[in-house]
């Protein structure tokens, strides 16, 4: 008789409910090793596709790694982020060949970047296949070692050791010495060095070594320490020279509109020259919050931005980058507060920081993390020439970074504009009226504004080329609505200044209210419908969310909302395209 069985016939009904409950817990049983199985197959299934993948596009540079003929890539994985370069695919059986026609290719560095980043990827896949065979091992090792049993070790012979996961365990490595030794072709690519081949194929290191993130905290604590020095001098110093409020307005995010007209006459010039490096150092901070988050929700940042995985900035390097920056804005904010400590133009700080960003930028010595600044040089140099460029996601994203940073351009406009007519010759803040930079300045001030949209403009244009989608031209109209805003308020600016009659400012202005409340509609809605699938639900969208809570992405709406709406009724209001500083 099964032991069910005599269970069952040996309850005592009164106690029924109180017994072992032996079936659940036998199904249990049975389940442990039903999950096992399907973790065995998923896990089997990905490692084979990725190393079928691997195969296929090692039969791009020669013989397949079983010795047969080259296989021809599909034109759907010629088009893959690693093998979109012309020359990746072709003239595999003759090495000489395909160099030469790489090295007249402008597509040659993609075809090296995918060379390594083959490489990588067979690194990352013999990495994974061993950590999930040990940790089907360890398992199944706890299972027989609580239960005192030798099941575990069944499953492990019957199951986990005639799968593709032990059986083709070398496949990856294989793979790997065939690009490393077995064929030159990254020597041939790095130039016949072969020490260089050697680092291009170097494995990234998983985060920081311990050492260098020490230094770096210790660099971000000393930085900040350095802050806070500086901000209380600031408050000190400041307290006698501008109201209590208004510098509270000036530590706290410059939300100069609760400031009232009066302090502003005072305050004004000071906060008008800093608020744009200001902008600059908070978008430094909350990228550097961004990458974190991004990091913590599994979000593969470096291969959506193609940045080099070898070499790259992490968060805490941003947060260092923009902890030493914030170190000379407050030094430039205590130069101007300081007048007579420090013998020069009170507008020469500000100048000399926004140099002194510049510098940085095309610093062409090999130090302040050289690498990045190239990246973002070159990257700079494709957002400027947009139409002459496929667009990447980067190049996107950095032309929407652009105009959330306009105020930066207008705010170093003005500054220059000032400083050059009477800065070195006005002992204290200049007055709203000397500032002026000629006629010239409105619409100048006016092609700074539309600077930002129209790269973005292009963009659209170029992808709308590329793809043929409709859509991009939607976008693109998007964008435009910003010119008629930026138009009618030049033209009421203008009419203002000018004194013109009273019927043509009002017409000026209503037409400026039209366009604005017409832009703002628009990008609202783009930003509902499209950007976030407000009225679509999860649509095409994964059924794994990256950020579990929904009210991650509630706030974020919220603050891309209000965005708008500030960016809309301040940056691009009638006021702001004044020339006075």
């Amino acid at each position: 008789m099964r032991f069910s069985e005599l269970l069952a016939a040996h309850t005592i009904p009164e106690w029924q409910k109180k017994y072992i409950c032996y079936g659940h817990l036998k199904a249990a049983h049975r389940e442990f090793f039903r999950c096992c199985e399907n973790e065995l197959t998923k896990v089997t299934s990905f490692y084979s596709d990725k190393l079928l993948e691997a195969k296929r596009k090692m039969a791009a540079f020669g013989p397949s790694p079983e010795g047969g003929p080259p296989l021809e890539m599909s034109q759907e994985q010629t088009q893959a982020p690693l093998t979109q370069g012309r020359c990746w695919g072709r003239h595999g059986d003759h090495m000489s060949d395909l160099l030469r026609v790489c090295r007249a290719n402008p597509d040659f560095q993609q075809l090296r970047l995918a060379t390594s980043e083959l490489h990588l990827n067979l690194v990352y896949l013999q990495s994974y296949q061993q950590l999930n065979y040990n940790a089907f091992c360890k398992i199944m090792k706890k299972y027989d070692t609580k239960f005192v049993s030798e099941q575990g070790q069944r499953w492990k012979t019957e199951t986990l050791d005639t799968s593709l996961l032990n059986t083709d365990c070398h496949g990856a490595q294989q793979l790997m010495d065939k690009l490393e030794v077995g064929s030159s072709l990254m020597v041939h690519l790095e130039g016949e060095d072969r020490q260089r081949a050697l680092h291009s194929l170097r494995v990234p290191q998983r985060g920081l070594q311990q050492s260098e993130q020490k230094w770096i905290m210790f660099r971000n604590g000393v930085i900040c320490g350095l802050l806070i020095t500086l901000l209380m001098l600031i408050f000190i110093t400041g307290k006698n020279r501008m109201p209590l409020r208004a510098l509270f307005v000036l530590l706290f995010l410059f939300l100069i509109t609760v400031v009232q007209e009066a302090e502003w006459e005072r305050i004004g010039p000071l906060l008008r020259a800093h608020r744009g490096s200001f902008l600059l150092l908070e978008f430094l901070l909350l990228l550097g919050a961004s990458m974190h988050l991004w990091h913590c929700a599994g979000v593969n940042h470096v291969l959506i931005f193609q940045l080099d995985p070898r070499d790259h900035l992490s968060h805490q390097h941003l947060f260092q980058v923009a902890g030493a920056l914030g170190v000379c804005w407050c030094c430039s904010l205590l130069a101007c507060l300081c007048p007579p400590f420090v013998t020069m133009p009170p507008l020469l700080p500000p100048v000399l920081l926004h140099c002194l960003f510049l510098l940085l930028l095309l610093n062409p010595t090999p130090t302040c993390y050289p690498t990045a600044r190239r990246w973002l040089r070159a990257l700079l140099l494709r957002v400027v020439t947009a139409p002459l460029w496929p667009v990447a996601f980067a190049d996107c994203w950095l032309s929407d970074q652009l105009n959330s940073l306009s105020p930066l351009f207008l705010d170093l406009w003005h500054l220059l504009c000032s400083y050059g007519n009477a800065g070195t010759e006005t002992p204290d803040y200049l007055p709203a009226d000397q500032a002026g930079c000629g006629h010239s300045s409105l619409a100048v001030t006016c092609l700074i504004q539309c600077l930002p949209p129209w790269l973005r403009l292009v963009q659209c244009f170029r992808q709308f080329w590329d793809s043929g989608d409709v859509i991009h031209l939607f976008n693109a109209g998007k964008y435009s609505t910003v010119f008629l805003m930026v138009m009618f308020a030049g033209l009421y600016n203008r009419a203002r200044v000018q004194l013109g009659q009273v019927w043509e400012v009002n017409v000026c202005v209503y037409l400026w209210a039209f366009s604005t409340c017409f832009s703002v509609l628009v990008c609202v809605s783009w930003d509902l419908l499209m950007d976030w699938a407000l009225l679509h639900g999860h649509g095409l969208l994964r059924k794994e969310l990256l950020y579990t809570h929904e009210v991650a992405f509630t706030h974020c709406l919220t603050l891309s909302l209000s965005y708008t709406h500030t960016h809309h009724t301040h940056t691009l209001n009638p006021h702001t395209l004044s020339t006075s500083l």
